[in-house]
């Protein structure tokens, strides 16, 4: 299941937060580099399986040219992976992707679905792969079974996912279909081997469109001038929360809470009675 979504809307906010996104982080992982001293022969790895023309309705750049142009940037070397499944976009991506092309990087482009192009890169290999894998499918559910494979590789456990997700769509495909039936945001973020959570509040409106990032990186932290707060945080569970459950599962969770909630407020106000016999009023 997929849903239109207007240019208007959403897209421009997106690629702004992605775009702030990227470029942060590519920083982070040049340091390390630079830390390690292996910054010359280190190489940053950046998959996007849902990369579309490359740029928006408008002809703003989009992700895959903000990658390019934000690490381009940094004196670091990188492999950029793109997927795209739409014949025409794939087409349109290979000619906005010629200025980058031949710069002593590795650029490789695969029209197809990512559900049978990723799994190439699944490898038994133990050397790490730093970098990130963005996923922005255009208003379907994220492929977290892929996603959850590619996590338990030993080389990508230092790679980060960044997930741009519709809410709703997931929610309207676990009612609408018995195979994809119980398949909460919940139980696919739970089966992803990734560690430390990062959830940026939904916006677009009805579709409730989110971002997620996963890592295993101990020292993550809220990225608060980006929106992002940690997912265990009660900021981050309030916006999980509402992402997470449909209203009918948050209704018959509340109906589940009210006998506590009356028996907490039955003793609060025994407790102020109490105290009021006490002062004698």
């Amino acid at each position: 299941m997929s849903i239109n979504i207007p240019y208007s809307e959403y897209t421009k906010v997106k690629n702004e937060i992605f775009n702030k996104m990227i470029r942060e982080y590519i920083s982070i992982v040049e340091a390390i580099f630079i830390k390690h001293g292996t910054w010359l022969n280190s190489i940053y790895w950046h998959f996007d399986i849902n990369a579309g023309t490359g740029k928006d309705k408008k002809g703003n750049n989009g992700s895959v040219l903000q990658f390019c142009e934000a690490i381009e940037s940094h004196k670091i070397k990188y492999h950029l992976v793109c997927i795209e499944k739409d014949k025409n976009n794939y087409n349109e991506l290979l000619i906005n992707l010629k200025p980058y092309q031949n710069k002593g990087n590795i650029i490789e482009t695969h029209p197809g679905d990512h559900k049978d192009i990723l799994p190439k890169y699944f490898t038994d290999i133990k050397e790490k792969r730093y970098g990130t894998l963005y996923s922005d499918p255009p208003g379907s559910v994220p492929p977290f079974e892929l996603l959850e494979k590619m996590s338990k590789c030993d080389c990508y456990k230092t790679l980060d996912f960044i997930i741009n997700f519709a809410a709703t769509t997931i929610k309207r495909v676990r009612k609408c279909s018995n195979m994809n039936a119980g398949k909460s945001l919940e139980m696919y973020k739970n089966k992803i081997n990734k560690k430390h959570w990062l959830i940026r509040k939904q916006i677009g409106g009805k579709h409730q469109w989110c971002f997620l990032f996963a890592t295993n990186w101990d020292n993550v932290r809220a990225r608060k001038k980006l929106g992002f707060v940690n997912l265990d945080s009660l900021d981050g569970q309030k916006i999980w929360r509402e992402v997470n459950l449909t209203i009918d599962e948050k209704k018959k969770i509340e109906q589940q809470m009210l006998p506590f909630t009356e028996t907490i407020q039955s003793t609060c106000n025994i407790q102020n009675t109490l105290q009021l016999k006490r002062i004698g009023l």
